[in-house]
């Protein structure tokens, strides 16, 4: 081809691009100098915008038909909980907000968002909706009376709580109470045996185990106090098919032991290796192969501090139940184990390794945790309404529960009622809460709330006189006569007193202050100890006139005679107080008030005694119970110089007070404090320090509180009876500085003494 012809096909091609381009923009597409334009290429599509997600977990869904959503639009529909994501994704920089559309039924639940708005930067997953199940419940009220355990019994369907103020278990079903173990004094720690067939019970001021078997309603009761070291018994765990570990708590200084006991033979009580000086241990926790026990308490010494709280571990399958691990714990009450032994998870919610006891995790709560008896279903008590179901592995969250229980108040034990989905729960101090996580709308037993029966008898109004008397510091009654002799400290005098004209007819003075009285066995001399003289003296009561005076200031240490015991006619063991606090100690003399000059001291060479001795009804001992520098003492009257024959506690009892004996000499009441006479360990305390007198009948005894006259049965100190004397109340031991009673048990006289004033109250036939 020719250039010309080159030239012309191009010409041509343009001419072809003209009027393509002139068709489609309807005009001449050159330019002046005759050329074809050409447009620039079409700028690259702008890339999408970068979206992100949202989404996070929902906790504790139960229910049906849940719907989240944000305000985009985007919503997602629920079934279970677990992670979720919404369907609409958004830019960076787009502000959201979740809310919930759609609230499950079946069962009917409230779920709400807690982080519900926010601003995308990245893909969102922290989103979390926890849905709460309100639970319906049924109350069962005790009206009065601590509540301290609850206990579940899953294969009879019975709970057992333990009932210190009532001393007793009580049986009951989410209805209605079936039964009731009056087991001793103050009851609290409660476990059941593996195969269910006995409840172990520990005696917080008892210092005994009693064993309730529950196939033939039988108890048996084995004094632990002398092993374990304390009356005062705290938790129960059974190791052993029959072998019970028992921990307590002191009551005086010095550490506490670990004891098992054998129940084939109660005398067999072994102290445990524990390795680790323990001033109180106060919760056991097995393990669910029962190869540990976990354990918490004091170590000795302790500061106080609930920082100062140690958790252990002790390895039950070596024979010195050693404890292996320990770690101190702050404010922590109870915990449960995860079903396969690795995990421990506390009131609190912290999460401990089982076998280092390494926290692993920090908790925020005070509530309580429990388990069913197979560790499949945790339950923790969060608050006063909340509860948080978890499982029994990893002690994940499983489902989130408000009940409709009452609110405020101290929250206590929960406990299983069946194996999966029954809780009871104690609210306050003697309110019981019954919900069901089965069947949420319906609560255990008959609908409504029930109180159970009355723990105490109601009390009776009992007729009452006063008799204005001076200060008053003593009384003696004289059946035979009809009379009762006061001791009239600032009229130097002891006033008699008539029954029958409820007056006082007269007085005899003393030459000084009297402050303690004693009738002799016949009933023909009363002693009076004169108070600031150190002086003893007997006086007539035929003739009303002082026959003998003996003076012991040097043996007694002090000139403040403040008890006194015959041993036999006109021989007496006389004691006093310190003249201060601070001063020099008192001795107990043994004197024959024939015979002045005999009198010598026995006792405890350290002396101060200072309440009055007691001596045994068939005056074969003679017990010594508070006294400073020695343990409390049984001495042998019968032989010379009164040898000590059984020796208490070195730290003594729980409480003091003037003690009392028994009509059979079994045992010595003092104060609150029961005591076995063959021991000298404390059994039972009462819960109060209030003044005692002994029945006749060995089974019961008389308590003075505060206005009132109140009769226990001492076996089981079952409240028989309350009788309100009305008495003006002063400012001795609850209101009274000395009872006295009369032979056939109907009428009581006691001193008040903020107003010096004699109250005489008879009792109703």
């Amino acid at each position: 081809m020719s250039v010309q012809d080159l030239h012309l096909t191009r010409l041509a091609a343009g001419g072809l691009i003209g009027l393509i381009l002139a068709g489609c923009g309807g005009g001449g597409g050159g330019d002046s100098s005759g050329g074809v334009a050409v447009p620039p290429p079409a700028p690259a599509p702008a890339p999408p915008p970068t979206t992100y997600s949202l989404g996070g977990t929902v906790f504790g869904l139960l229910g049906q038909g849940l719907v989240i959503q944000d305000l985009s639009g985007g919503a997602v529909n629920i079934t279970a909980s677990g992670a979720f994501t919404l369907p609409n994704r958004l830019p960076a920089g787009t502000t959201y907000a979740i809310s919930i559309a759609s609230q499950p039924s079946n069962p009917a639940q409230t779920c709400s968002v807690a982080n519900p708005t926010g601003t995308v930067q990245a893909n969102v997953s922290g989103i979390t909706v926890n849905c709460v199940t309100p639970l319906t419940s049924r109350l069962l009220d005790l009206a009065s009376g601590e509540i301290d355990s609850v206990t579940p019994d899953i294969s009879r369907h019975r709970i057992y709580l333990a009932a210190p103020d009532r001393n007793e278990i009580i049986v009951l079903d989410a209805d209605s109470v079936l039964d009731h173990y009056f087991v001793g004094s103050a009851p609290k720690a409660v476990a059941l045996s593996a195969d269910a067939s006995k409840l172990y019970v520990g005696l917080y001021y008892g210092g005994a185990l009693v064993v309730v078997d529950l196939n033939t309603r039988t108890m048996t009761t084995i004094p632990v106090a002398a092993q374990l070291g304390t009356p005062i018994v705290r938790c129960l765990a059974e190791v052993r098919p029959g072998i019970v570990l028992v921990g307590g708590s002191s009551v005086w200084p010095g550490p506490v032991n670990l004891i098992t006991v054998d129940l084939t033979n109660g005398a067999a009580q072994q102290i445990v290796a524990t390795q680790l000086p323990l001033t109180a241990a106060f919760t056991f926790v097995k393990s669910p192969d029962g190869g540990v026990v976990f354990g918490l308490g004091l170590p000795h010494p302790t500061t106080g501090s609930a920082s100062a709280q140690i958790m252990f571990r002790i390895d039950a399958t070596q024979p010195g139940l050693p404890i292996v691990a320990s770690v101190a714990v702050n404010s922590v009450s109870n915990v449960a184990v995860s079903q396969d032994g690795k995990y421990l998870l506390t009131n609190a919610g912290e999460l401990y390794d089982a076998v280092s006891l390494q926290r692993l995790s920090s908790g925020n709560v005070d509530g309580s945790v429990s388990e069913t008896p197979d560790g499949a279903v945790i339950m923790q008590a969060i608050d006063s309404t909340t509860w948080v179901q978890r499982d029994g592995i990893a002690f994940g969250l499983m489902a989130i529960y408000h009940d409709d229980c009452p609110a405020g108040g101290l929250l206590g034990a929960i406990a299983p009622a069946q194996l999966r989905g029954e809780w009871i729960k104690l609210v306050g101090n003697y309110e019981l809460c019954a919900v069901s996580t089965t069947t949420p709308a319906t609560a255990p037993g008959v609908s409504g709330s029930r109180a159970l029966p009355p723990w105490i008898p109601d009390p009776v109004l009992m007729p009452w006189v006063e008799v204005p008397d001076g200060v008053v510091a003593d009384i003696a009654i004289d059946n035979v006569r009809g009379m009762a002799y006061t001791s009239n400290f600032t009229g130097q005098s002891v006033d008699i007193y008539s029954f029958a004209s409820q007056t006082i007819v007269g007085s005899i003075p003393v030459g000084g202050s009297p402050q303690r009285l004693t009738l002799s066995a016949d009933g023909n001399t009363l002693y009076a100890g004169v108070f600031y003289q150190g002086e003893v003296v007997a006086i007539d009561l035929t003739s009303r006139t002082v026959t003998a005076r003996a003076t012991l200031t040097s043996l007694l240490g002090s000139t403040n005679v403040w008890s006194i015991a015959e041993i036999s006619p006109g021989h007496l063991l006389v004691g006093a107080l310190p003249e201060q606090l601070t001063g020099p100690n008192t001795y107990l003399v043994d004197v024959m008030m024939s015979n002045p000059s005999s009198a010598q001291r026995v006792g405890c060479p350290l002396g101060y005694y200072t309440p009055k001795p007691v001596i045994s009804p068939d005056k074969h001992f003679l017990y010594l119970l508070d006294v400073t520098a020695c343990p409390p003492e049984k001495r042998d009257l019968t032989l010379p110089g009164y040898p000590v024959v059984r020796s208490g506690p070195p730290g003594g009892y729980l409480q003091g007070g003037t003690p009392v004996i028994t009509a059979d000499g079994a045992h010595l009441i003092c104060g609150g404090t029961i005591i076995d006479t063959s021991t000298l360990q404390q059994t039972a305390y009462t819960g109060s320090s209030s003044l005692a007198l002994p029945s006749q009948n060995p089974d019961r005894f008389y308590v003075f509180g505060l206005q009132a006259i109140v009769t226990i049965e001492l076996h089981d100190l079952k409240i028989l009876s309350i009788a309100q004397n009305g008495c003006q109340v002063g400012a001795g031991i609850d209101g009274f500085s000395a009872v006295a009673m009369s032979a056939d048990e109907k009428t009581f006289i006691t001193i008040n003494s903020d107003v010096a004033d004699l109250c005489v109250t008879q009792l109703a036939p």
